[in-house]
């Protein structure tokens, strides 16, 4: 006799995030960054993000998306989806 319970649905996450904002902290590491493009690949749909980026190294947070998080390898996905200004845009 089995015990283990079948789920009555799947679970659609896409479906659930759609048109969601979330909120992110610790984006700027390699795990948030790995996590944020593949969020931002296959959930384009996502509302809003909004990204806590402490200032450092003499850059203020902003300044510090655009040099540590934007340029970064993860992110070349988004950067052939979205080419040129396109990108900075959808960021």
């Amino acid at each position: 006799m089995s015990t283990q319970k079948t789920p009555s649905a799947s679970l659609d996450v896409g479906k659930i995030l759609d048109g969601k904002n979330l909120l992110v902290v610790g984006g700027t590491g390699f795990l948030g960054k790995t996590w944020l493009s593949m969020l931002l690949t296959y959930y384009p749909q996502i509302g809003q993000i909004y990204m806590i980026v402490r200032p450092k190294k003499g850059q203020d947070s902003e300044a510090r998306f655009w040099t540590d998080v934007a340029p970064s390898g993860v992110f070349e996905p988004l950067r052939k989806r979205y080419p040129g200004k396109e990108y900075e845009q959808f960021l």
